[in-house]
């Protein structure tokens, strides 16, 4: 019995390990580029690089390799149209969190209310939820990140780099060193399916075109590949198919109280995470950052000498910025042409509409005015790298090129499940890194239990 697993990010790495624990070596296909720092940085900052030129973000451990962001669920909402219902969700989300045991949930909490930008690292058995401020239109809570579990006191749970992030390269390469997997440097083209097999048309680094047969394929590509992939394997693909991308808006922000900025100047994460509580058709997510080196880097990334860099933060060291991501029917939607171009369909949105259902951020007593929002909204270009997929949502009555069953199976392919966003029934604000996972891991766990490969 031969399987393959497709990709080595988040979608595919509890995957390839749910395999592994079952005694099945999997074979593992992955672009696995490797650039340097410069060309890192110089890809990062072309907007739609990660559209146009796909193949070039493609590395051991997938586009971002480390997954130092929030740890974040769908809620009831979120999983509204999804044929799998948060309650059994649950069970998922609590499972991946199992399989992270090497790593702890690290959330933010301040040594008193009066002192709530004072913020502290401490760890928890899994993650805070609690809410640190609450009204019908917001919530606001602690952000939790995911970091290599470190123990530390309380003197040193300020030194942030000692903090690593989850690095899916070093996994993926200690299965190869393992010799657990077998690993293929290959780019997918195409895949079909007989009867009893599926046949993948792959291209390697010199440019050789070779066949993959096997009997079970899991394809945790990533949306715009998962998408590429089966435009070119489905003569009748819905020509009205479209990639999903949300959207977002930056708002700045004023720190009143924020002390020691020395000590936080090495600080890669954010403050507090913000949800909406409306019962609307849309979800409204934002990660409020202060002014850091990470932002920094980005947008000036020639900063060398350490004393300008340094100086050049501490002017801003009472500000920071609202990172707003939109959901749901906010969502933008393009599609590659036959000349391999993207089409962008745009959905306007009024942001002063979004803004006023927000409008206690703008309170200045709001934390006894330790912190507010300018109503100066920045709107973010399109497709800049926000989140994608629901190209295939899932469904419980299938239809064979618009959708796929609750295994990720589309049209014909009966023995192929896609395990990426592409099959999300709709796109949240929230951060999807959690859910793919937890996704991801219920598909595998249930084509094994069903036994589709034989």
């Amino acid at each position: 019995m031969k399987i393959v697993v497709a990709g080595t990010g988040f979608s595919s790495i509890l995957c390839i390990k749910e395999l592994v624990e079952k005694g099945i070596k999997p074979l593992v296909l992955d672009v696995g580029n490797e650039p340097d720092k410069n060309s890192k940085i110089s890809l990062t900052k072309k907007i739609l690089a990660r559209q146009k030129n796909i193949d070039q973000f493609h590395l051991i451990g997938g586009l971002s390799n480390v997954w130092s962001g929030v740890l974040e669920e769908y809620n009831e909402k979120d999983l509204a149209n999804w044929p799998i219902k948060k309650k059994d969700f649950e069970n998922y989300y609590l499972e991946v969190f199992n399989n992270l045991s090497e790593h702890s949930k690290v959330s933010f909490s301040s040594l008193s209310y009066k002192e709530l930008i004072d913020y502290k690292l401490s760890t928890f058995p899994r993650y805070m939820k609690r809410n640190i401020y609450n009204n019908k239109n917001i919530s606001i809570k602690y952000s939790n990140i995911l970091t290599k579990d470190l123990p530390f006191t309380k003197k040193d749970s300020n030194i942030y780099n000692n903090y690593s992030p989850y690095d899916l390269k070093k996994i993926i390469k200690d299965y190869i060193k393992n010799s657990e997997i077998e690993y293929k440097n290959q780019k997918i083209l195409k895949i079909s399916q007989t009867n009893e097999q599926v046949i993948i048309e792959t291209l390697n680094k010199l440019n050789i075109k070779d066949n993959i047969i096997c009997d079970y394929l899991f394809m945790g590509c990533g949306p715009i590949s998962t998408y590429k992939i089966f435009k070119k394997s489905l003569p009748k693909l819905n020509k009205e198919l479209r990639i999903k991308s949300t959207q977002s808006f930056v708002l700045p922000v004023k720190f009143n109280k924020m002390k020691n900025f020395k000590e936080k100047f090495y600080n890669k994460f954010p403050v507090f995470q913000i949800n909406e509580n409306l019962n609307d058709n849309y979800s409204i997510y934002s990660q409020v950052s202060h002014v850091n080196p990470i932002l920094v880097n980005y947008f000036f990334p020639k900063i060398k000498n350490f004393s300008s860099y340094y100086n050049f933060l501490k002017i801003f060291s009472n500000y920071g910025y609202s990172w707003f991501v939109l959901g749901s029917d906010y969502c933008d939607s393009f599609y590659y042409d036959d000349t391999n171009n993207i089409c962008l369909e745009k959905n306007k949105y009024n942001i002063s509409e979004v803004l006023e259902k927000l409008n206690v951020l703008f309170d200045k007593d709001l934390f006894d005015g330790q912190f507010f929002h300018y109503n100066f909204p920045i709107k973010m270009k399109s497709l800049s790298g926000n989140y994608y997929g629901s190209i295939f949502p899932m469904s419980d009555q299938k239809k064979n090129y618009s959708s796929s069953d609750r295994f990720g199976r589309v049209a014909n392919f009966s023995k192929v499940s896609v395990t990426d966003a592409s099959i999300f029934t709709n796109l949240s604000a929230r951060p999807p890194t959690l859910t793919i996972l937890a996704n991801s891991l219920r598909i595998v766990k249930e084509v094994l239990k069903t036994n589709f490969f034989k």
